[in-house]
């Protein structure tokens, strides 16, 4: 069994160089914190003689190791048994086995009762004695909102687990690739499943399968789980690329293509069109991605909708020696002199279903109109956030990266593109 959790920051319970030598010759179980033993308790139940929990079976002050260790996570979680998930456990020491807050209760009448009881005997069900009725639970609000779900580590051992088992504060959830159900039995308004949420292709069905399938559509569900991700915690941002790359390794080795930085080499033109959810994203000098990878910068990042649109043939990116260099092949394009940029404005489509630019359907993104010398809008544009306070657009240029479907040949400066500054 695998255990997906929260650190809440100081892990006191870790697998250091100093005491790896007593780890491997035992240690008494109240050595551990409550998240842990807990955990341990769900197993011994279960009669599950392994469980994996990644502070103490990775040396964390062992960088080869580490390094090692956390590119098989997901090789940890695929082939698991069952994983446990701490949804309600803050960090370690919280524990997720002991009280929980139940929802409110209304012991039904004693002659309603006797009714339901009277037809569920009709049924081979046994006699029963009290009947309550409780306010419906969400799996949405337990579990995809949960504290546990917020953590950016916790979305590839969510989505490579075969099934898990998440302790909320309320009731215990499962959740496998085909199915998820609460203690209460509840089978309606529980959210949206796995199958749905995430790419089917992530699935142990397909992953476990020994062919390849080179030259696939990437699955819309990529797009949407990647800025999911952009949006969780991480405690150390260097890790902003390693703690999803167990989903980027199975996902690249089922459809045979290369990933880059935060891009997929084969999908350049999706990969780099994207928009920031926030005011500002900070940057992130550690994870040493270009400044076009959405792993450079701290902060949720929203994939533009590109249904119609096709690459521009010129545009390509290339690794140069020594490696981590990138070089940009592509056509450039300035801003014609009769047009002009607004000012900052917000689409927002859960309150305009007709928010423009359709591209930023998605969610709600930061965005300025392009307008003609009569006022009017004929594009958009979203600008990188270290030139977003500029009043001066005379000497800014954009590398042409897609262009719509039904434009003609000489509209291509109305492609889609993505922004730089000389």
């Amino acid at each position: 069994m695998a255990l997906s959790h929260s650190w809440g920051g100081h892990q006191a319970a870790k697998t250091v160089k100093s005491n790896l030598v007593a780890r491997c010759a035992g240690f008494p179980l109240s050595e551990l914190p409550s998240t842990f033993q807990d955990a341990i308790a769900v197993a011994v139940e279960l009669e599950i003689r392994y469980i994996w929990i990644d502070s103490l079976c990775i040396v964390q002050d062992d960088r080869d190791d580490w390094k090692r260790e956390a590119a098989k996570m997901g090789d940890v979680y695929l082939h698991s048994y069952l994983t446990i998930a701490a949804t309600r456990a803050a960090n370690s020491e919280a524990g997720f086995l002991g009280p929980r807050r139940f929802t409110q209760a209304v012991k039904l009448p004693d002659a309603l009762s006797d009714t339901l009881s009277d037809t569920l005997s009709g049924v081979h069900h046994p006699p029963v004695r009290n009947i309550y009725a409780c306010q419906r639970r969400s799996f949405s609000d337990d579990v995809d909102d949960g504290p546990l779900s917020q953590r950016a580590w916790v979305l590839q051992e969510r989505v490579l687990s075969p099934r898990t088992l998440h302790f909320t504060e309320r009731q215990v959830y499962w959740e496998c690739w085909q199915y998820h159900q609460g203690e209460d039995l509840e089978c309606q308004y529980l959210g949206v499943m796995k199958k749905d949420a995430y790419p089917v292709a992530l699935s142990p069905s397909s992953l476990l399968r020994e062919d390849i399938t080179p030259g696939s559509e990437l699955p819309q569900g990529w797009w949407y789980m990647s800025s999911e991700y952009t949006g969780c915690g991480l405690t150390f941002q260097a890790d902003k690329l390693v703690a999803i790359s167990g989903v980027v390794q199975k996902l690249g080795s089922r459809l045979n293509i290369t990933y880059m930085k935060g891009v997929w080499k084969e999908f350049l033109h999706r990969s780099v069109l994207w928009s920031a959810r926030t005011e500002d994203l900070e940057y992130l000098p550690l994870v040493e991605a270009p400044s076009w990878s959405w792993a450079s910068r701290k902060g949720p990042i929203n994939y533009m909708q590109l249904y119609d649109y096709k690459p521009m043939p010129q545009f390509a990116i290339c690794e140069t020696a020594p490696p981590g260099l990138f070089l940009i092949h592509a056509m450039l394009a300035t801003l014609s002199a009769n047009l002009r940029i607004g000012d900052v404005r917000w689409s927002d489509p859960a309150r305009d279903p007709i928010a423009f630019p359709p591209e930023l359907d998605y969610f709600a993104t930061r965005y300025r109109v392009v307008q003609d010398h009569k006022g009017d809008i004929v594009g958009w544009i979203t600008l990188d956030s270290r030139i977003e306070s500029r009043t001066d657009f005379s000497h800014l240029f954009w590398v042409l990266v897609a262009k719509s479907s039904h434009s003609h040949s000489h509209e291509g400066l109305g492609a889609t593109v993505s922004t730089v500054s000389n």
